[in-house]
């Protein structure tokens, strides 16, 4: 469609628009740095949602607390945002049936502890958990969002199973609730789509509480841990050595972000990775 369509000539001579796109590109730039200031975007301690990391290289990096190259995460703040307006949704659906007497049907982002790594507590937000799975059992079911791509929903679907990060971060989060005197059988990961037009795109997948699979990803986080200590015991150099020839997991999007990705174990450089 052009102008012609609704009867107008097109314009010879196109408008100067400078100090609009300017005045634009400090809202761009608003907007960034909103983006970069969020808690998630903040965050340095690892959190469930990286404790099932295949990555080993990775892992470690996060653990040791190596800063990552990232740009301004833009489709993560999409699920951000995703996530805010479930919770305001699934908190007004509470406030309503509290008005009829009626008991919370829904918790919205509560705090549980997962486990701890090194000794210190890993906390973290579930999305949502049904304590009675909406009056339907007497045990509950953690349920989190996965706002994804066509790619993850098409790998999701031909596999019929999350990821390991996603299949951990699950389970690590109704360990959190068992173990804080709420009965919990299933975990529930909602993927949802975001680039089509209707949620029967998406995929959700429920598996019953496996605790085996949370503590099998506690155990090899602290064992990376406890390595990573006992190194930095000779120097931050030799910790880092150690980490640089670490296994990776191939087409690992996180590798690219920490610094050594150009670079062999002894910290020169790469050059199959630069050529």
């Amino acid at each position: 469609m052009t102008t012609q369509t609704i009867g107008l000539q097109p314009t010879i001579v196109p408008p100067d628009t400078t100090l609009q796109q300017a005045v634009m590109g400090q809202v761009r730039s608003l907007i960034e740095e909103h983006i970069q200031n969020q808690p998630r975007a903040l965050q340095k301690r690892i959190g469930p949602s990286e404790i099932g990391e295949p990555c080993t290289h990775c892992l470690a990096a996060k653990l040791a607390g190596w800063e990552k190259n990232d740009t301004v995460a833009w489709l993560p703040f999409i699920g951000t945002a995703v996530h805010a307006y479930l919770e305001d949704l699934f908190t007004s659906i509470n406030t309503e049936e509290a008005a009829k007497g009626r008991g919370e049907t829904f918790w919205c982002e509560r705090k549980v502890n997962v486990g701890q790594i090194a000794g210190v507590d890993i906390w973290g937000s579930t999305d949502l958990y049904l304590p009675n799975q909406i009056g339907t059992a007497r045990t509950g079911m953690t349920v989190d969002w996965k706002i994804v791509g066509a790619n993850t929903l098409d790998r999701v679907c031909r596999d019929h199973e999350p990821s390991l990060k996603y299949v951990v971060q699950a389970h690590l989060y109704a360990k959190g609730w068992n173990e804080a005197g709420h009965k919990t059988s299933h975990v529930c990961v909602y993927f949802m789509p975001r680039n089509a037009m209707s949620l029967d795109d998406g995929y959700i997948w429920v598996d019953e509480y496996r605790p085996q699979i949370a503590q099998a990803a506690l155990e090899r986080a602290n064992r990376l841990a406890t390595n990573i200590a006992a190194l930095e015991t000779i120097s931050i150099e030799a910790r880092d050595e150690w980490i640089r020839g670490l296994d990776r997991e191939p087409g690992c999007w996180d590798c690219k972000k920490y610094a050594d990705w150009n670079t062999q174990p002894d910290g020169t450089p790469d050059l199959n990775k630069i050529i």
